[in-house]
């Protein structure tokens, strides 16, 4: 995914405060994409639990808001984030495995 984003001249999505995760929740919602699995470029590889922008090594924002009881590192294999909406819960972060066919997001650079 992020060989693809780079393809374009971007890299995953980097979410440095809550107004890009608002817009982020957004695009998602009025793609349609509830349920699916869209990948942001958060992680946590190298650290586990410290989360970071895997393009500029910038750690996570405070104030980004993460589903309840995530991230979780389910069976310890989850260093990825996603953007989670399914319609009922709040919008939110979650951990996930990062080797899974999904959707993502790509940022481009200001011109």
């Amino acid at each position: 995914m992020n060989e693809r984003c780079k393809s374009y001249g971007g890299y995953l999505i980097e979410l440095n405060d809550k107004d890009e995760e608002k817009f982020m929740q957004d695009m998602v919602f009025s793609a349609n994409l509830l349920s699916e699995i869209v990948y942001t470029g958060l992680t946590d590889l190298g650290l586990e639990g410290h989360f970071y922008h895997y393009h500029t090594k910038k750690p996570i924002a405070s104030d980004l808001y993460w589903i309840e009881r995530q991230p979780d590192n389910y069976k310890g294999n989850e260093h990825c984030t996603h953007v989670f909406i399914d319609g009922i819960q709040t919008a939110g972060l979650n951990d996930i495995d990062c080797h899974r066919t999904a959707r993502y997001m790509c940022e481009l650079p200001p011109q």
